[in-house]
């Protein structure tokens, strides 16, 4: 298995760390299984409206986005809101 690198949300690191994803490895030469974007303070909407946008951006193409809110998780899951950015393929490998 590959890293979970944890990232604090800018618009700038966001698309910097986001077009790197692809081709981001360990020292091993595993690949990173996910990115997880720290956007605190985001509210459910932005983060919905922002998702929907990630799935058809063309150079996002390999990446499987979702987020997670302590609003929808009951706080139970994650305390703060995240972005999450996995490889397409192994979200698909597991249906």
């Amino acid at each position: 298995m590959g890293d979970i690198i944890r990232i604090s949300y800018t618009p700038v690191t966001f698309d910097t760390f986001a077009t790197a994803f692809t081709s981001c490895k360990s020292r091993e030469g595993v690949l990173t299984d996910c990115f997880v974007y720290v956007c605190e303070g985001k509210s459910l909407h932005w983060l919905k409206t922002t998702v929907d946008h990630l799935q058809r951006v063309e150079k996002y193409t390999e990446s499987e986005w979702i987020y997670s809110t302590p609003e929808e998780d009951k706080g139970d899951a994650i305390p703060v809101p995240v972005i999450i950015q996995q490889r397409k393929a192994q979200v698909e490998e597991l249906h």
